[in-house]
């Protein structure tokens, strides 16, 4: 029996994709291989030599910060999911109420990514972090050297150098997170943490690898750079900068959500981290004519109701 002419037509098509893909397939395996063949000469050079030693073996920076990063989000993630299993009791203390209620699926998506970024993604950030510390008061124009565990703590100097953090990570959260609402940006990295319009603690690092590389850790681990705090002070700004961002995602208002949520429901506001950086700026969402269209819409209800 012969095939008809739209189904030789479509026979013709399927083999030309797959000879196609096959071709790419075949293209992708000899490039990884000639790649994979230059690893070795890569890590003889001196240079990456020297930083991976320097990082990993010496520097207690990188693998206590993202410790106590790990630690912080687990317990306040574990915190927060408890209470979400108890609708019934802590629902109405949710900033947004029922928009709050996460699937099963939802939240795993969430707790997965969020887990990938942070077992793999703040290496990215860290290591280049370190090194650049390391240069910057061994090597740069810094008059001191870089501080090691051993160090004697100066409390009083440690707690301004964390007031510093703080600001510092307030300027580098709004600068990087404004640029990442742009029209180049968000369809391509920002989107992904935004398809949550009301996000639970899990969702805290669910992000494109690129925001929570550069626009989340990056601003942390500036703050350690510039200020060469003691490495006590780096694991306790790193820990409560994950810890104060993954309580800003739970949704729960006595966790201190509401801000944040303002952000992921509104869209265009309350950009910062401490809100310094949106007074400044003018894009705080409390005072702003969203928020008092809001707050209008409330009175009339009101008065609706007394009237009725």
């Amino acid at each position: 029996m012969s095939l008809s002419r739209s189904t030789k037509d479509v026979a013709y098509r399927i083999a030309s994709n797959r000879l196609f893909q096959g071709l790419i397939q075949g293209m992708h395996l000899v490039l990884m291989m000639r790649v994979a063949t230059h690893i070795p000469d890569v890590l003889e050079w001196q240079p990456i030599q020297d930083v991976f030693f320097d990082v990993m073996m010496l520097d207690t920076i990188v693998c206590g910060s993202l410790l106590s990063a790990i630690i912080g989000f687990l317990c306040v993630s574990t915190v927060t999911t408890v209470l979400d299993c108890f609708p019934t009791v802590f629902l109405r203390f949710k900033t947004q109420g029922e928009r709050s209620r996460f699937t099963i699926h939802e939240w795993a998506e969430a707790f997965l990514v969020s887990m990938m970024n942070l077992l793999c993604t703040s290496w990215v950030c860290l290591i280049p972090a370190s090194w650049m510390r390391r240069v910057l008061h061994d090597n740069g124009s810094f008059s001191d050297r870089t501080l090691l565990v051993t160090d004697p703590f100066d409390w009083r100097t440690e707690i301004l150098k964390f007031v510093a953090c703080f600001l510092i990570v307030d300027v580098w959260f709004y600068i990087t997170h404004r640029a990442l609402h742009s029209r180049l940006l968000y369809a391509r990295v920002h989107k992904v943490h935004h398809r949550f319009k009301a996000p639970t603690a899990v969702a805290a690092m669910y992000a494109h690898p690129l925001e929570y590389g550069i626009g989340n850790l990056g601003g942390v681990a500036a703050g350690v750079v510039l200020t060469n705090c003691h490495p006590l002070t780096a694991f306790a700004w790193t820990g409560f900068g994950v810890v104060s961002s993954t309580f800003g995602h739970s949704g729960y208002s006595f966790f201190g959500a509401q801000n944040h949520d303002f952000h992921h429901q509104y869209f265009s506001y309350n950009f910062g981290v401490g809100g310094g950086m949106d007074w400044l700026c003018g894009t705080g969402f409390i005072g702003s004519s969203k928020w008092r269209s809001l707050q209008w819409g409330k009175y009339e209800d009101k008065i609706s109701f007394i009237e009725t």
